[in-house]
């Protein structure tokens, strides 16, 4: 993985003729030096903006680059308006594969437009090399097979992963979010090593997706495997409740309990305590299967014999309805009573919730205050107002004392005190909410059995005033009764079967679940993780102290494994680092993740682009060690582009004895071109 900048070369047409320059590469330092104003940020942004980095920099999709290129220029103390113009970028990846670039600037072409020659057309403009067309900000600029991203990426060997976004479908990491780890730009590159970032994007966390694509961290794969995985867990608890209230619904329209099933998943099936269906028949619950075997029996001795007549059975069947009728008086009082448990447990269930969002309002006031606090308010809290915090009912004066601000509980305990609250009254509302659910059931079950022994009592009145020579009423009710039982519960029982399958899918789905969680394990970072980082880490303490960063103790300073920014006892350093600590630590970062991909595999391409490193005042000293440091890229193949305007005899004084190339761009960066200049 690889990408070097080989030639940068700017065209701009005018009336009086060709101006621009063009500027070769070397592996290494390559040191680009003007005075302010004369040119080097040009040629750092046509660097950007050839490589469609424009987003990186600015959302606006007009060209970021200066009026010279876009407008007019001056030479020789003369106006010339910008016809047309164009920038040609020559680039080389690790395969010494050379494309050259060309997007147009200004002169009616668009911008969007950029198209790419297989081979080095600013060395050998005359070589035939083929030439196809690519399109830049613009949709699908990163996917698409014309998308100039999506070619670029390619060539340089990444294979961009797919990021969650804030809102919408997940996007590819862009190439504009991944270069801010290797090119900073004057503008605001400098103001820390995060503010550069895109954001308009919408991608979560581009910070920190852009640095674990860019040292190959196992750490995003873990996080989205456990994400991936945390969702699907998610999906499953959600197919077993559906699959748990389809089953409770089911025994409801039979007057059945679905009794001993799990309320959340398992990993094996049948669990110990076996699922069955029971009907409540009056304080006691029955099982089911037990009531069918018993009706079947029953139905099938019946119709074995004759229906009797009135006549035989007559004395039989008025004690049948005496006890019918007790037994009717029962259940409707037994009814009766579970109406008003329901509507008491209803109104505790009301009035639960009501205290919850009580209790839950009462957090978000004291969390507010809390804030205040912290920012340095003295805003007084809700009892010293005469309101009491907690149950928020006004404190007569004789509650108060004296002094209540001595007595006043601290907000973190009146936190930590509603907090438990709050778990006490949603345990009072689970078990409330699981006692209505079984009354309500047993009601249900209650009201069939009512309906059942109404209709024996009807029938066994019409049989007591029937002919005595007339088939029995009561008889033929009991069988068809019977029939109807017996036909209800065979579907209840087929029914619920095909439920009890699922649970057994989802019980061996939940095992394969949970296996996967083990297999993931606890750790966030991987070993080979940790070993980057490391080297990250070693390598930012020691060029911080190479430098002369003095804001904090070095030696405490760490990278976050969770934020990978530079922390020191869990503060950010950044946020207390003086200006020109500041730099030194934006150097720091970014050398360092260069000399990572020295010893271990990451996706850096090897390349570091500075514009005006030297910021804030920055120590002369320290920007010389800066440049010695960079120089050591040639070592190791990769390439370092620093565009300053220190001091000419400290950059040589820096770069003495060291290899590099430097190039000094005079008094004007755009000159007339030739043949042999071009």
């Amino acid at each position: 993985m690889s990408l070097r900048i080989d030639a940068l070369l700017i065209r701009v047409a005018t009336a009086n003729g060709l101006r621009g320059i063009r500027l070769d590469f070397e592996e290494g330092l390559n040191v680009l030096h003007a005075d302010n104003s004369m040119g080097k940020s040009t040629c750092i942004n046509s660097i950007a903006y050839g490589l469609g980095l424009d987003a990186m920099i600015t959302t606006s999709h007009a060209p970021f680059l200066p009026n010279a290129l876009t407008d007019h220029l001056n030479i020789n103390d003369q106006a010339e308006t910008v016809i047309s113009s164009e920038i040609f970028l020559q680039i080389r990846n690790a395969k010494d594969h050379v494309l050259t670039i060309r997007r147009p600037v200004a002169g009616g072409e668009s911008t969007y437009l950029v198209s790419v020659w297989d081979g080095a057309m600013i060395s050998d403009p005359g070589s035939a090399a083929k030439k196809t067309d690519y399109y830049v900000r613009q949709p699908g600029a990163a996917t698409q097979t014309h998308g100039f991203h999506n070619m670029l990426a390619h060539f340089v060997g990444w294979s961009l992963p797919t990021v969650p976004r804030f809102n919408g479908p997940d996007v590819p990491l862009y190439v504009e979010a991944v270069f801010p780890l290797l090119f900073v730009e004057q503008k605001r590159g400098w103001a820390s090593i995060r503010s550069r970032f895109p954001s308009h994007f919408g991608i979560r966390d581009v910070w920190k997706r852009a640095l674990e694509f860019l040292l190959d961290l196992d750490a995003y794969e873990l996080a989205i495997a456990r994400q991936t995985l945390r969702n699907e867990m998610d999906a499953a608890r959600t197919d077993w409740k559906e699959n748990l209230g389809a089953a409770e619904a089911l025994a409801r329209v039979f007057g059945a309990i679905a009794d001993y099933l799990p309320d959340q998943p398992v990993s094996s099936w049948p669990p110990q305590v076996t699922p069955r269906l029971v009907i409540p028949r009056g304080t006691d619950l029955e099982l089911v299967t037990e009531i069918l075997k018993r009706e079947q029996a029953r139905l099938h001795e019946l119709t074995d014999q004759p229906v009797p007549i009135v006549s035989e059975v007559a004395d039989q069947r008025q004690i049948d309805l005496e006890e019918a009728e007790g037994e009717l008086a029962e259940l409707q009082y037994q009814a009766t009573s579970l109406v008003a448990v329901i509507e008491q447990e209803s109104a505790e269930l009301d009035a639960t919730r009501a205290r919850l969002e009580v209790l839950r309002d009462d957090i978000r006031r004291m969390k507010d205050t809390q804030k205040l606090h912290r920012l340095g308010s003295d805003q007084a809290i809700s009892a010293l107002e005469g309101i009491c915090p907690t149950c928020r009912q006004e404190l007569h004066g004789d509650v108060l004392h004296d002094d209540a601000s001595s007595l006043v509980m601290p907000i973190e305990d009146n936190l930590k005190f509603v907090d438990q609250q709050i778990a006490v009254f949603e345990l009072v509302e689970s078990e409330s909410l699981a006692r209505l659910s079984s009354n309500k059931t047993l009601l249900t079950a209650t009201n069939r059995r009512i309906a059942d022994v109404r209709n024996r009592i009807r029938s066994l009145r019409a049989t007591l005033i029937s002919d005595p020579r007339l088939p029995s009423a009561a008889d033929v009710e009991e069988r068809i009764t019977l029939e109807t039982h017996v036909r209800e519960l065979n579907k209840l029982l087929d029914s619920f079967d095909p439920l009890l399958t699922r649970f057994s899918d989802l019980a061996t789905r939940w095992a394969a679940l949970q296996a996967r969680r083990a297999a993931l394990g606890d750790a966030d970072m991987s070993v080979e993780d940790e070993a980057k980082i490391k080297t990250l880490e070693e390598s930012f303490r020691q060029q911080l102290r190479d430098y002369g960063f003095s804001s904090e103790d070095v030696a405490k300073i760490e990278i976050s494994r969770s934020t990978y920014l530079p922390e020191s006892d869990g503060f950010d350093v950044e946020a207390d680092a003086s200006a020109s600590d500041m730099i030194r630590v934006i150097w720091s970062y970014m050398v360092g993740l260069l000399e990572v991909a020295r010893h271990l595999p990451t996706n850096h391409l090897g390349l570091l682009i500075f514009d005006e490193p030297r910021q804030q005042s920055t120590a002369k000293m320290s920007f010389q060690r800066l440049v010695k440091r960079a120089t050591l890229a040639r070592d190791h193949h990769q390439q370092v582009i620093f565009a300053t305007s220190e001091e000419l005899s400290t950059v040589r004084a820096a770069l003495k004895d060291r290899p590099h190339t430097l190039r000094s761009l005079g008094d004007k960066l755009l000159q007339p071109l030739d043949a042999e200049s071009e």
